[in-house]
This record gives C-alpha cells, sequence and structure tokens, in this order.
C-alpha cells in the first residue's frame, strides 16, 4: 500500500528498520540525536567516563542507551562504566542502580526514561547525597517543566536534586513570536496560538471539560503536517498535471510524485524550518542546558541538518571521576562508644552467667522449682543469642567491614534477633498456658504428657520453626549492604565521608517481614491475655503474672522504639552511623528487662533467705 505517512514520531527503532517504513516522514529527528549531544558534551568537556540508565519497557528509551552504550564502547578513548535499567513499578531496580553507581564510582550520568521514573531515582539520588557537583546528572528529552508535571516525590526534594543537572529537548518553539511563517500560511507564531486556544475553547465547549490545557508546541508538528502535504500536492498538481482523486490505495506512481515533492518543500513553520533530510526526517534544533537555582541556562544548540553544536558561553567546571587522592573515611561510631558497648556486652554476659548458676544451684527451691528452670534454659539461650546480637552490632558499627561480610552480619542480625525474641516470648507463653491449666484444673485430672517439661520445649521450638520459615522466604532476597556518601571541602580539599547500611533490594521482603512481627505481637497479646486470667493466684511461687504483663508492654515499647529507628535512620543519610547503636540499645534492654523481671527477684529471694 503506497499511502504517505506523516508522522511526529522520533523513536530510533525506525532508523534500525529504515526500509521497513519506505513511505514514512516525521516531523522530528531521531531519538539518537541525544546521541549525539551526549558525545559532543564529552568531547567539549573532555569526560572520557559515563554510566548510562534507561527505561527498559520502552523502546524509545531503551534504544537510545543502546545507541549511545555501542558509539562509546566503539571508541577507545571512551568508558562506558555501567548500563543500568528501570522498571516503572519496581524500585528494587532504581536501588540497584544507584547501588551500582556507587561501586563504580561512576559520576556522569545519562538517564532516558519516563519522567516519573527519572523524578523518582533523582529524588532518591537526593537522599542519598548524589547530587551536582559530586554528581552530573543528564536527563534527555524532557525539560523542568515537563518533569515536574510528573514528579512523584515532593518538589523541594526534587529542585534540589536536579540542580546543576544537565537537560536536553527539542525546540518547537521560536524565540520571536511574532516570526512570520514563510511559504506557508505567512502568518505569524502567535496569530497560530490565537487560532488555537480559540479551537481548543471550542473543544472544551463541546466535551464539556474545562480541565483540557493542550499543547501548542506538539500540536504545531500536526499543523506543519497538514501544511507540507498541502504544499507538496499543490505543487504536484500544478507541475505534473495530476489530480488529487487519483492519489489512493494502490496508486504507487502517484504517491512517488507527490513524495519527489515533498522531499524538496521548504517552509518556516509552526514548529520552526521545516526541509527533509535524506532519511526523511526533519532535524529539529535541540536547545542543551543546566538547571542552576531552579532556572534554564542555555549551553548549547543544536544547529539544523548539522550535528556541530553553537556552545554558549557557559562553562561546566566537573571531573569524570574523583580524584585518586580524593580521600574516603568511613563514618564509625566514635571509639570511646565502641569501649563502653563492649563493657556492656561483657557485664551483661556475666550477668546472665551468674544468674543462671545460681538458677541451677538452687534449682529444688520452691521459688526456682516452681518456674520450670528446664523449660527456663530456653530463655537464658535466648539471652545468650542477645549476647551475640550486640557484638554483631559493635562489628557493624565499629569496624570497616567488606561489602560481603557486611552484609552476612545485617542478615545474621535479623535471624539471631528473630529467634530470640521467640524464643522468650514463646517459652513464656507455654508456661502461663500450663499455669493457667493447673489452676483451674477444678477436677484435679492429670494433665498428661502435652503439658510436660519435654513437650513445651517441643512447642516454643516448633513456634520458632514457623518464624524461621517466614525468614527464609524473607531472606530469599537477603539484606545487602548499601552505601551514602557525603561530599565535604575540608582545607579547600574535598573529602568524602562514607555511611553504610543494611538495606532490602525490593519492598517484597519488607511485607513479610510485616507478617513475622503480626506473628509475634499476636503471641505478645496471648501472653497479656493469659497473665491477665491468672492475676487472682495468690501463691508467691507463681504469681508473677503482673511482672509478665510488664515485660510485654516493655518489649511492645522496645519494638516500637526499634522499627522507629530502622525506618528513620536507614533511610540513606548520615544519620543511619548512629542506628546500629540504638539497636544496640534496644537488645541490651531487651535482655536486661527479661533478667531483672523473669529470675533476679527469684534469685535475689532464695539467696537472701
Amino acid at each position: 500500500v503506497a499511502l504517505i505517512q506523516l508522522s511526529a514520531s522520533n523513536s530510533p527503532i525506525f532508523n534500525l528498520n529504515y526500509n521497513s517504513y519506505p513511505h514514512l516522514w516525521r516531523f522530528l529527528q531521531s531519538g539518537d540525536v541525544y546521541v549525539d549531544m551526549m558525545i559532543a558534551l564529552m568531547e567539549r568537556y573532555n569526560w572520557k567516563r559515563i554510566a548510562v540508565i534507561s527505561d527498559l519497557e520502552t523502546v524509545f528509551h531503551s534504544q537510545i542507551a543502546v545507541t549511545l552504550a555501542n558509539r562509546i564502547q566503539s571508541d577507545n578513548d571512551k568508558e562506558l562504566v555501567y548500563q543500568g535499567g528501570l522498571v516503572r513499578l519496581m524500585n528494587i531496580f532504581e536501588d540497584k542502580v544507584l547501588f551500582d553507581l556507587r561501586q563504580t564510582q561512576a559520576r556522569i550520568i545519562f538517564i532516558t526514561a519516563s519522567g516519573a521514573q527519572i523524578a523518582n531515582i533523582l529524588c532518591k539520588a537526593a537522599k542519598s547525597g548524589m547530587l551536582y557537583p559530586n554528581y552530573l546528572w543528564v536527563i534527555a528529552d524532557f525539560t523542568l517543566d515537563l518533569l515536574q508535571d510528573t514528579n512523584r516525590c515532593d518538589n523541594r526534594t526534587l529542585l534540589r536534586a536536579v540542580e546543576g543537572s544537565i537537560m536536553s529537548y527539542f525546540s518547537l518553539k521560536p524565540e520571536d513570536v511574532n516570526q512570520v511563517m514563510i511559504n506557508a500560511s505567512n502568518e505569524t507564531y502567535s496569530t497560530y496560538l490565537n487560532k488555537y486556544y480559540e479551537e481548543l475553547d471550542n473543544v472544551k465547549v463541546d466535551y464539556n471539560d474545562d480541565s483540557l490545557e493542550g499543547d501548542p508546541e506538539y500540536s504545531s508538528l500536526a499543523y506543519d503536517q497538514v501544511w507540507a502535504f498541502s504544499l507538496a500536492v499543490d505543487k504536484a498538481i500544478k507541475s505534473e498535471n495530476i489530480s488529487i482523486e487519483r492519489y489512493g490505495f494502490g496508486k504507487p506512481q502517484i504517491t512517488d510524485v507527490i513524495e519527489n515533492h515533498l522531499r524538496n518543500i521548504t517552509f518556516q513553520g509552526a514548529s520552526g524550518d521545516i526541509k527533509f533530510s535524506e532519511n526523511r526526517e526533519v532535524s529539529t534544533p535541540i536547545d542543551l542546558f543546566q538547571i542552576r537555582s531552579g532556572d534554564e541556562i542555555l549551553v548549547g544548540k543544536r544547529i539544523i541538518f548539522d550535528k556541530a553544536v553553537e556552545w554558549a558561553n557557559v562553562n561546566i567546571i566537573f571531573s569524570d571521576k574523583l580524584d585518586d587522592e580524593t580521600p574516603v573515611f568511613y563514618q564509625l561510631v566514635h571509639p570511646a562508644i565502641t569501649s563502653l558497648m563492649v563493657i556492656g556486652v561483657i557485664v551483661l554476659f556475666i550477668m546472665i552467667t551468674i544468674i543462671l548458676i545460681l538458677m541451677c544451684y538452687y534449682r529444688e527451691r520452691p521459688e526456682i522449682k516452681a518456674s520450670s528452670l528446664n523449660v527456663s534454659l530456653l530463655i537464658f539461650f535466648a539471652c545468650y543469642l542477645f549476647v551475640l546480637v550486640l557484638i554483631i552490632h559493635i562489628l557493624l558499627s565499629s569496624v570497616e567491614l567488606s561489602t560481603i561480610l557486611y552484609s552476612i552480619l545485617c542478615n545474621s542480625e535479623f535471624v539471631v534477633i528473630v529467634n530470640a525474641y521467640f524464643l522468650i516470648f514463646l517459652t513464656i507463653f507455654v508456661k502461663l498456658e500450663r499455669i493457667s491449666q493447673i489452676f483451674h484444673n477444678r477436677n484435679l485430672k492429670y494433665l498428661g504428657w502435652r503439658y510436660s517439661n519435654c513437650a513445651l520445649v517441643i512447642k516454643v521450638i516448633v513456634g520458632t520453626s514457623i518464624a524461621n520459615i517466614l525468614l527464609a522466604i524473607v531472606l530469599f532476597q537477603p539484606l545487602t549492604r548499601r552505601l551514602y556518601d557525603e561530599f565535604t571541602t575540608v582545607d579547600s580539599i574535598t573529602v568524602i565521608y562514607r555511611y553504610h547500611f543494611c538495606k532490602s533490594p525490593t519492598f517484597i521482603p519488607e511485607i513479610l517481614s510485616l507478617i513475622v512481627y503480626i506473628y509475634f505481637f499476636s503471641i505478645v497479646a496471648l501472653n497479656i491475655y493469659l497473665a491477665s486470667k491468672l492475676r487472682h493466684i495468690n501463691q508467691k511461687q507463681f504469681k508473677n503474672t503482673k511482672a509478665v504483663t510488664i515485660l510485654m508492654a516493655m518489649a511492645f515499647v522496645l519494638a516500637v522504639c526499634s522499627e522507629t529507628s530502622r525506618i528513620i535512620l536507614k533511610d540513606g543519610n548520615s544519620s543511619v552511623v548512629y542506628f546500629n547503636v540504638i539497636q544496640y540499645c534496644v537488645s541490651l534492654c531487651s535482655v536486661i528487662l527479661c533478667q531483672m523481671i523473669l529470675f533476679f527477684p527469684k534469685v535475689f529471694v532464695v539467696v537472701k533467705e
């Protein structure tokens, strides 16, 4: 079918299959022009190393990225240090890209993606300290206004994130609105705008929708398409003596005649100078500008039908890599704090051990015997697990570790602390359940093996195993180390303060972790319920239900404090250095409360007597 196709599509995919679209005429140049602009920037400022990020789901963006990557890899003088991709609605890719950029030490990042994706990753980069003048983002096919229209984070953060970045976009609006559209309507651009908005007002009335805003710049492309085809047909009629009625399906000779004249059409249109290249596309000017204090400062302009760039008198001082002598300091807690944390672990270990030895020594005393020491050993084991957690927090906060070891400790801390909490509260639950059966056994029936010490231990192990099954699912995508760099000038020398923290690569483990917490708090609620049922017991050997209730309440407060610090301090900022210290304090308080409320009073009474 030899029908002429007029389009404003600038997808680079058409360049790969040029012969498959013999009658396609495009009024925007291929998106590959952004590749030319990036190469021109690199050559002007002698940049050698860049990273490329693109939307993996869109042919337009992904093809631009592939073309740029191929151009750089074919140039021995340039280096593609990283190439990553984004997928909509999946934050895992944004987090992974930012992490990889740090690992590769890429400082110039070319990004081509949807506005929402760009805004989101820039806002995350701002929270991670990846801003100008330490990182330079080069954004293709967007202006600041267009980016703000698709923004998914707050506007203040976005403006801070784009400060210093470079943007490039087609220049479709003439600088002079009174410029006459020569060889076409011979009217001015301002006349076109007036008529456009008159039409828009009529459409609003027809559709009863006042929210329609329109886009006069993109509409100008359709305006020029109509003019280009009309002028070509007019010349074909006049020079070839053909009738427009003869144009249609199955008339390739008429199509050829019109296309011959279309190829030579030249006029001033609403979208700029209209003239087709050999690839049947209009070479639209491209503006290149840098964001400074929220304003777009023109850096350069790509001229029609020429890959050369007219550079403005604007200099961008930026190095494509960090100076080899740039010092990097891992931010760890103060040695004095580390010393106190170590002393705390030693003292806690000694305290737990002394109480355990005394409990075993006086195990035949009624106060101790009533606490079912064999079952209570599970709680002591959990307390020793907490000691291990404290050691892990000391290592994470005070020692410079490799990425692998740091990630292993992050996941180990999560597993150990969950097991410790479940061992304590499940053991309390089964013991309270047995006490409830004893004191509500009005017929004095034998309780049976289900309430023996061995059965209670099995119940605790089974309950903890369920938590571990959930943990295994959560850690199918394990926690990994993330870095946050803070660039600071000290005595005119740039230094990097680097912070590290654990973060899940996706939001899925966060959801599964929520299930673990729901399971945990359901056990806490059951403990409180059983303790309230047993509050009337008068026997002093068993009268510890108030202590259990206090312990449950304190555990809830500590869990809230722990999760609050996890949310606030682990979001990629300099305060993350305090996270492990706070978690250390929470774990320490948990063990002390457990020992002081459940066991120390019993031991104290026995030893005193």
